[in-house]
């Protein structure tokens, strides 16, 4: 009977411990899906272009502190009288600083491609984003997403240009885990 007791109670503790870790992995999203306003002041070798525009992302929690991201961002304004637009498409990891409230602080650091378009003359440039952010949690479904600070080190043709971005709107936590 003392077997078969001791035997029970380990069960049942096997069970809660396996139903407490599903429950929290459950807390924890798969990913996000982001969207909103970015503006940049970007270097153009003669001069800076503020420019406007919207970004998107996605990114996917490896970790409960870090995530790939896959950021999109386009930009239009004018320079020196002319069109301007500006298409980056840059891919990275992210850390974020999780702790008990709204506010969730990160850090980041993307690279990939930017396409640039300035009076008809379209460059391909590498291009590298190093920044943080803070996201702050509305509800399970939403949260606010600000970027007030994004360094961007782009190499067009050679050069070395050095722009900087911030950026704010939605972001939609999907899956759970």
């Amino acid at each position: 009977m003392n077997r078969f007791l001791r035997s029970s109670s380990l069960l049942v503790f096997a069970a809660a411990l396996a139903f407490a870790g599903l429950d929290a992995a459950a807390q924890e999203p798969v990913g996000a899906i982001s969207g909103g306003y970015v503006f940049d002041h970007a270097d153009d070798r003669t001069g800076y272009a503020n420019l406007h525009g919207w970004n998107a992302g996605v990114s996917y929690n490896l970790t409960k502190r870090t995530a790939l991201l896959a950021d999109f961002s386009n930009y239009y304004g004018r320079f020196h009288g002319n069109s301007q637009t500006v298409h980056t498409f840059l891919f990275g990891p992210s850390y974020s600083f999780k702790n008990k409230s709204r506010v969730t602080p990160s850090l980041f650091a993307i690279a990939g491609d930017a396409r640039s378009s300035l009076a008809g003359v379209v460059v391909h440039a590498f291009e590298i984003g190093l920044g943080g952010s803070l996201t702050v949690k509305l509800n399970k479904h939403v949260s606010v997403k600000v970027i007030p600070a994004e360094y961007l080190l782009s190499f067009p043709q050679g050069s070395v240009r050095n722009s900087f971005k911030s950026a704010g709107g939605l972001e939609f936590p999907f899956g759970k885990r």
